[in-house]
């Protein structure tokens, strides 16, 4: 349920901007017939119904989706509502709410379920308002008597209306007589005509699910006056003067005072009655023009706020991979050093600065965020040039949708000269390494003061970085680590060392014997930090092991000797390893950033497995570890060794 919510919500953001362009709109097309502004409200009723939408390069829709689907359970949550300005306002709120490390409940995860249950309980509570209203008008008819077909009198109604759905009704007050009787039931047959008495509780009905945003509340109001008026328009518009002021009469008779939101009935005079007699008073014919412009008026919010934003060339699934965009940024000397703290790559000489070249892997909607807020401490991601584009504006286009098969690669370029471009010349996978290299281009003599430094962003289909582990963004293709190196003219391997203690032939063993490692019957801590959370039941569920807190990166260890028989992605658990130590004996090692493994390996206690991290789900980095028995979890604070 907590899903649904988040996506109401989002699909509540969007249409808002729908309602206040059709609030607008109405004002600019008032001398217009009223029946196109329901038709307007129909649009909002589109956008509020249906999930999704059709995609147009003239969407003026600035976020398809503002509240990320996983912000629960994120790392590092926040919202991007397509305006920079909101953005930087409302993130460092959300920042404030995401976990420490250890802490396996990410507070917004608390937060959402709360919000979840309230708006049910709203939803539960709008109905039912809706059922006693109905039965109670129901009781209140129940002695009408049958006029002609269709239509009831009754001395308990005090204004005109019609009730039901499938089998609608129309219940006239017994004491309303003469033309005032024709005049009033002209209007009723109209709201028939028009359906108005489907159209009327279908829209509170989606009012009863998005009661929490004001501007529905407003614009049921609105549609309500609107159709009234559309059917007075109707009724009138071939009528004297003499019959529009016996019209204008029997709206004033018929009316009475009500307060509240009414889900039914349709009701003639129900509602602003002053407005709808100065109206009825004034009415004359809409010009041909007017009409016309009205129409072309809805047509351009159907195609602008109707649809979502389409990606652009290169920006969708289809095109992933083809092309590279650069983006500006405005020159910090703080900006790579701070960049270079959380790079996949800390390695690799960078153009004309004797740092790394960072390089960053974007998987979805909230690791492009966390990167614009990352970057967004140091430099305006806002800024762009007469050549180039801001990073916002160059990753606008990107969405769920996009990252649901591809990833985005971003590299920091800087040439302090600032007298060179810099384009991307080649990207390589090769094993388990991803490649990205770049090349200087221009004249030493052709000053370009408005590049550097700047990010490189190459589109990837997810496939092809499937088996990547190790990422290498430098100036040129010379001096590489890993089997890139071979192919170099010499054909000579560069016989520099692989991060993370791997050689072509896989992770190192520590045994050192070439006996296959045995399990010892005992266990060892698999970090070097303490218990952060312990072993059985938390907030209703059970935690069936233990976590240790650590920085991204530290090394986890084997606790006790065996065969891996998973180092893969685990639903939950994310990156995961798990040993069989044998006689029913497994370990299970989780939300691991690097696994330094493989399924079928022999490993010993104490050597090198994989990497703390915070993936699947998981609020900070951490190791999560569980010891089985016989498939029964039990405490491994009871089994380990904690030197203690």
């Amino acid at each position: 349920m907590n899903d649904l919510f988040i996506k109401i919500l989002n699909m509540s953001i969007t249409a808002s901007w729908l309602i206040i362009a059709v609030m607008v709109t109405r004002l600019l097309i008032r001398r217009a017939p009223k029946w196109i502004s329901c038709l307007l409200w129909g649009f909002v009723m589109i956008r509020l119904i249906f999930p999704f939408s059709l995609e147009s390069s003239l969407s003026v829709i600035p976020s398809r989706e503002v509240i990320p689907q996983d912000i629960a359970v994120s790392e590092s949550p926040a919202i991007s509502t397509g305006v920079p300005a909101i953005n930087s306002t409302l993130n460092p709120i959300m920042e404030s709410l995401a976990p420490d490390a250890g802490n396996s409940v990410n507070p917004l995860q608390v937060w959402t379920s709360v919000g979840t249950w309230i708006w049910i309980a709203g939803i539960i509570a709008m109905l039912a308002y809706a059922l006693v209203s109905y039965f109670k008008l129901k009781k209140q008819v129940a002695a009408s008597v049958p006029l002609r077909d269709g239509v009831m009198v009754c001395d308990e109604v005090k204004s005109p209306f019609i009730l039901g759905v499938f089998k609608p009704m129309i219940y006239i007050p017994s004491n309303l007589g003469g033309d005032s009787f024709e005049y009033v039931l002209s209007h009723e047959e109209a709201h028939l005509k028009r359906k108005d008495h489907w159209w009327k509780p279908l829209g509170y009905l989606l009012l009863a699910v998005y009661w929490f945003n004001p501007l529905c509340w407003a614009a049921y109001i609105l549609l309500s006056r609107d159709i009234e008026m559309a059917c007075d328009e109707k009724v009138i518009r071939d009528m004297s003067r003499e019959q529009t002021a016996g019209y204008s009469q029997a709206l004033l008779n018929a009316s009475y005072p009500v307060r509240g939101v009414r889900a039914c009935p349709v009701a003639f005079g129900e509602v602003s009655v002053k407005q709808r007699i100065k109206g009825v008073l004034n009415y004359k014919k809409p010009a041909f023009w007017v009409i016309v412009v009205a129409l072309i008026l809805c047509v351009a919010l159907g195609v602008t706020l109707l649809t979502d934003p389409a990606d652009n060339v290169g920006g969708s699934a289809e095109n992933a991979g083809d092309g590279y965009k650069v983006a500006y940024l405005e020159n910090d000397i703080y900006l790579a050093h701070g960049l270079m703290e959380k790079s996949l790559d800390k390695d690799m000489m960078a153009i004309n600065i004797v740092e790394g070249c960072p390089l960053f892997r974007i998987d979805t909607m909230d690791d492009l965020e966390e990167f614009r807020v990352m970057i967004g401490k140091v430099a305006d991601t806002s800024l762009e040039n007469e050549d180039l584009p801001s990073f916002d504006k160059a990753v606008e286009e990107y969405d769920e949708e996009f990252f649901a098969e591809n990833s985005l690669m971003v590299a920091y370029v800087h040439t302090s000269s600032e007298k060179f471009d810099v384009v991307l010349e080649e990207t390589a996978v090769k094993e388990s390494y991803f490649y990205m290299f770049m090349e200087r281009t221009g004249e030493q003599n052709a000053y370009s003061d408005y590049f550097w430094p700047g990010l490189i962003i190459k589109e990837m289909a997810d496939q092809e970085l499937k088996d990547v582990t190790d990422y290498v963004a430098q100036y040129g293709n010379q001096f590489v680590f890993g089997p890139y190196a071979a192919d170099n003219e010499t054909g000579e391997d560069s016989g520099d060392t692989v991060e993370n203690d791997e050689t072509e032939e896989g992770p190192v063993d520590n045994n050192e014997s070439g006996e296959a490692p045995v399990s010892t019957g005992t266990f060892i801590k698999p970090v070097d930090a303490d218990i952060t959370k312990g072993f059985g039941e938390s907030s209703g569920k059970m935690h069936n092991g233990v976590d240790f807190a650590a920085e991204e990166g530290t090394p986890i260890m084997a606790s006790d000797g065996g065969t891996v028989v998973t180092a893969d992605w685990v639903e939950g658990y994310g990156y995961c390893v798990e040993i069989d130590h044998g006689d029913g004996v497994m370990t299970r090692y989780a939300h691991c950033s690097k696994l330094l493994v493989s399924e079928g390996d022999s490993v010993s206690q104490g050597q090198t497995i994989a990497e703390v991290g915070s993936t699947g789900m998981s609020s900070g980095p951490h190791c999560h570890f569980e010891i089985i028995i016989n498939d029964e979890a039990v405490d491994p604070a009871s089994k380990l060794e904690l030197g203690e």
